[in-house]
This record gives structure tokens, sequence and C-alpha cells, in this order.
């Protein structure tokens, strides 16, 4: 678990470095220089890109979520493969995720009563043979959803602390990113239409509020993993 949160500060070190691209564009006196140009040189920052950055910024943290979330659980469940878990030496938590998730492929309304009769037949006979339980992430109700109430959901579903600090106060900058993010995915919204909301400095306290919430989130999974919370002793 140690490479999950090596890359989750990986990723807040790649985010930081767009916010300062967009500290910087914001400075009144900042200017592009084209190097290569005899003249006119110097291009004055407009306000129109610096509105795309600043909708662009909701993109870069909704990344960071989701993808830190669905990184560390990754992790974690290839160390339970690894240890051999079978169905018997998981929790009842994790018994009812695979569960779920051997189902989630079959389509509820196409899928024939043989279809399920053999999946069915195959994990039960997975059980009884002590097959390694095998978990993904790609199965996970996240994706495109993720806000601070999902993402304690996901962790109560695996038995892991929702817990984090005080300075995060409950994610609640969460379900803006979501909200934005999808609007601008889905062309609800334009990106000029987004940035103009914000200020750089909202959007600083956005990012800070939400790295402390996933640096916190994290961290539990990290300990429930050291701990091996995930068997049954």
């Amino acid at each position: 678990m140690k490479k999950a949160m090596t890359d989750y500060e990986e990723r807040v070190a790649e985010v930081d470095d767009f916010f300062r691209l967009l500290t910087a564009m914001a400075e009144p006196s900042s200017r592009i220089h084209f190097g290569s140009k005899q003249t006119h040189k110097y291009q004055k920052i407009e306000e129109s890109w610096l509105r795309l950055l600043k909708a662009t910024a909701f993109l870069v943290l909704y990344n960071l979520v989701e993808a830190s979330l669905r990184n560390a659980l990754r992790t974690m469940y290839e160390q339970m493969k690894n240890e051999g878990c079978t169905y018997a030496k998981v929790t009842v938590e994790f018994r009812k995720i695979w569960f779920d998730q051997q189902y989630k492929p079959l389509d509820l309304f196409s899928s024939s009563p043989q279809t399920y009769h053999g999946k069915a037949y195959e994990m039960i006979t997975g059980i009884l043979d002590n097959l390694v339980v095998e978990l993904s992430e790609q199965r996970l109700p996240v994706s495109g959803n993720l806000d601070a109430d999902l993402v304690r959901k996901v962790c109560r579903k695996h038995g892991v602390s929702v817990s984090v600090h005080h300075a995060a106060k409950g994610g609640s900058r969460l379900s803006l990113i979501k909200k934005q993010r999808n609007a601008l995915a889905h062309g609800d919204s334009s990106f000029a239409e987004c940035g103009r909301q914000y200020t750089v400095q909202d959007l600083i306290g956005i990012k800070n509020e939400t790295v402390i919430f996933m640096r916190s989130i994290l961290r539990n999974v990290s300990k429930f993993a050291a701990r091996r919370s995930y068997r049954v002793f």
C-alpha cells in the first residue's frame, strides 16, 4: 500500500503544478513571450484563457479523486490475491463485494435463466474448491459519480474507516467538483461559463480541502490493508 500512497502524492504534485500555472497566468502582469517573433513578442493573458483553465481545474481535481481511490483499492485487491485469500478467509463485507461483482457483468434484462444458473454454479464451485477471491476496482459503481458521500459509502462497504482530518471539512467540496466535472463532460456547461463563476482563490480552497480529504481516506485504506482487516483469522 505504500506505493498507492506514493502514487497519490505524485498525483497531488501534478495538481499543484497545474495550480501554479493557473496562479501565474492570473497575475495581472503576466505575459506570454514568443521568442521566435521579431515584433510583438509579448502577449497579455486574455480573460477567456483563464476561464478555460479555471474550468479545467474541476477535471483535474475529479481525476485525482477517482483515480486515487481506484488505485488504492486495486492495490489492496492485489494484496489479497497474492495472499491467496479464498471466500472462507475474507470478511462478510468482502464476500458481499465479490458476490456483487460476479453478477455485475450480467445484463438484468437480456440474460437468460440459464445464464444465471451457470453463474451460480460457477460461484458455488469456486467457493467449494477454495479458489482465490479476485476483485476488480473497475466493477465498483463510482465512474463519474464520486463525491464525499459515495467515497464514504465505498469505504464502509469494505469496512474501512471514513474518519478524515477536520481541515477537509467532510469533503463537502467534492459534490461541487463532481457536478461541474459532469456538466463539462456532458456538454451541459461550457468551459467559459464554468470558469466565469470562480476565482483562482476559490479553486485553491476547493483543491486544498479535496487533497486533505482524499489523503485521509487513502491513509485509512492503507492502514486497513496493513492490518489485513479483510481477513477472517
